[in-house]
């Protein structure tokens, strides 16, 4: 078996134990969700209150087609939120997606 293979099998039996979903293109996806986080931070026009959040994601459930990508929207639990960047694992096992938004 596969080192993303066994990876893909962990995943699996996490997003069972922990279900969660979000939104891209109009098409639910499962995902592995890190805390939700609210900060407020000096910005360009004074404090700006910011959430952040980190998903989780295994490529293979979007197939030969596209993918979320940097500076596009999703949402989880009813929010929108932009990805600022993703890490990608060895083979492309899955994804983590950090995202924002600003409140």
């Amino acid at each position: 078996m596969s080192i993303a293979t066994e990876i893909a099998d962990g995943l699996g039996e996490l997003e069972t134990d922990f279900p969660a979903t979000f939104v891209w293109n109009s098409t639910t996806y499962k995902c592995l969700a890190g805390s939700e986080r609210r900060d407020v931070a000096a910005g360009e026009w004074g404090l700006e209150q910011e959430d952040s959040l980190s998903l989780i994601v295994q490529l293979a459930q979007f197939g030969t087609g596209s993918k979320p990508a940097e500076r596009q929207k999703i949402t989880f639990n009813s929010r929108t939120y932009r990805i600022e960047s993703i890490e990608k694992a060895p083979q492309d096992a899955f994804v983590i997606y950090r995202c924002t938004r600003n409140r």
